[in-house]
């Protein structure tokens, strides 16, 4: 069986649309459930259990589709924007990636927060 994230979209769309349990949690119950989740992988990652850790970061990657889901239903966003801003942060905190040059840890550290610092200000400016 070849798996592939679009299919792994559509059955998740699929849940959203038939799944009563889903529909009745709604959006904003999923937040406690992305915070055991995300407890559970960090217990894995600590044990040093890939098994269990490939099950947990699935169930994260599943609540992650299904908010995402939730979320186009009530027009908020769609899960495009979402990965779009992914990819945003990824060009801002890691350029060097996409210049295909290698850098220190150090200077890695170093651009990433200054990445960060730098959305922070312009996330101030936006609320004022």
């Amino acid at each position: 069986m070849t798996v592939s994230f679009d299919t792994f979209l559509k059955l998740i769309r699929k849940s959203v649309e038939l799944d009563p349990w889903i529909k009745e949690t709604g959006i904003e119950g999923y937040g406690d459930f992305m915070i055991e989740e995300t407890n559970e992988v960090i217990e894995a990652l600590k044990n040093n259990d890939v098994d269990n850790l490939k099950e947990e970061l699935g169930d994260v990657l599943s609540l992650w589709a299904i908010v995402c889901m939730l979320a186009e239903e009530e027009k908020l966003f769609d899960t495009e924007e979402v990965i779009k801003k992914a990819i945003e942060k990824i060009r801002s905190r890691r350029p060097y990636v996409f210049e295909d040059r290698e850098v220190s840890i150090e200077e890695a550290v170093k651009i990433w927060y200054a990445a960060k610092d730098k959305e922070k200000k312009l996330k101030a400016k936006k609320t004022v």
